[in-house]
């Protein structure tokens, strides 16, 4: 790890402590590239500012300054659309449960920089078309419609309304079940089950195109906040939904991260190629692993021994990336839906996407695959050694 990551980490596990960092030494603009492929300006700037470090480049200096002001002018409007939301659902008699980013913002040492592009929120199967067919009624802007989520513009913010739980994992099947208390419609997932969800998800991400350290964060301000944590408590539900080795492996990353008070059992410290993994999975490829990674690890397949990528294999792979199943087609042309006499017509339209608005995109995805790319041999080792099918 060069020493402009080893800052951003130690900015991060700073932030997480409330303790003040006592040294900087490398490029600053590299610092805040990574900042800000991770949407984590505003912590950098934080950060920086109390251990008053002063940034030399005026430029980046004023770039992390902007970001302080865009996150809380954002998390505004994130509390606003939650609000929006929770009165409609309650108004309705819609039950209703929220996740991640909208619950765990209120454990970080700054509500505020618990940035999020969206509002992540649970309703029950039942109620789905209802609900859709609400909105409709109302003129809600919808960003997106699939048969399992709903995904709605409210006041400017993008919330995620998923019929059921988004976890990968029959585990969740009865999520509501899970909830001990409840504000009116609104469910509230018990301390334990809100960990191992997050967990679940960041897992989701791993298998597709990667997951970034803000999901690792989200682990570390749970656990801080839990009373008393207990890690076999954590473990024990981690093995019911699949995912011990999964949370095994990224509670011992946060204890070497972030120095999160959990014990590092996977003996993470010597462990320097899973070290490596992690850190070309979690943060080169930012955010959601777009900085680096064009293609699902579920295209790709296996490497053979030898660590390479064989030339049927690619091939398949973006055979599979240009002419998907029909739930792929119906999830991207929702017309697709009313008919399966539709299904061609939407691949034609995939080809022609592919081919003129998306061609930049499709070109980096094939070259990427017929490259072999470590990036993505990397992922599908890290995939292997978690445990996530």
């Amino acid at each position: 790890m060069n020493k402009e990551k080893k800052n951003f980490i130690n900015i991060l596990s700073c932030f997480l402590n409330v303790s003040a960092s006592d040294s900087f030494e490398g490029d600053i603009r590299e610092l805040y590239r990574l900042c800000d492929i991770h949407d984590l300006g505003a912590i950098g700037a934080y950060v920086l500012k109390n251990a008053e470090i002063n940034c030399i480049d005026k430029d980046i200096a004023s770039k992390f300054n902007q970001q302080i002001g865009i996150a809380v002018m954002n998390y505004e409007k994130r509390e606003n659309a939650v609000k929006s939301v929770k009165k409609l659902f309650d108004s309705t008699d819609t039950d209703h449960i929220f996740v991640k980013g909208a619950v765990v913002n209120k454990y970080y040492p700054v509500k505020e920089f618990r940035t999020s592009g969206d509002v992540d929120v649970i309703i029950r199967s039942d109620d789905y078309q209802r609900v859709l067919d609400d909105f409709k009624s109302r003129n809600v802007k919808f960003a997106d419609i699939s048969d399992n989520t709903l995904s709605v513009v409210v006041g400017g913010v993008n919330v995620e309304i998923h019929r059921g739980a988004d976890a990968d994992t029959p585990y969740f099947n009865n999520v509501f079940d899970m909830c001990s208390a409840k504000d009116k419609n609104t469910y509230i997932l018990d301390e334990y089950e809100h960990l191992l969800y997050i967990i679940c998800h960041l897992a989701k991400h791993l298998a597709y195109r990667g997951a970034g350290i803000r999901m690792l964060m989200d682990i570390d301000v749970m656990i801080r906040h839990i009373d008393n944590f207990n890690e076999d408590v954590l473990y024990n539900i981690s093995e019911r939904a699949g995912l011990l080795k999964t949370a095994q492996a990224l509670l011992s990353l946060c204890n070497l991260w972030f120095d999160t008070p959990v014990n590092d059992c996977v003996d993470i410290k010597n462990d320097i190629s899973l070290q490596d993994a992690f850190e070309t999975v979690l943060i080169d490829g930012g955010c959601f692993g777009y900085e680096n990674n064009s293609v699902p690890a579920n295209y790709i397949g296996e490497f053979d021994k030898n660590g390479n990528l064989p030339f049927s294999k690619r091939v398949k792979a973006i055979i599979k990336m240009a002419f998907p199943g029909a739930d792929y087609l119906t999830l991207a042309y929702p017309y697709a839906k009313k008919s399966k006499l539709l299904i061609p017509a939407a691949q034609i339209n995939r080809i022609y996407d592919g081919l003129t608005k998306k061609s930049h995109q499709a070109k980096k995805s094939a070259k990427q695959v017929m490259a072999g790319s470590s990036v993505s041999k990397v992922q599908i080792d890290l995939l292997r050694e978690l445990d996530i099918k």
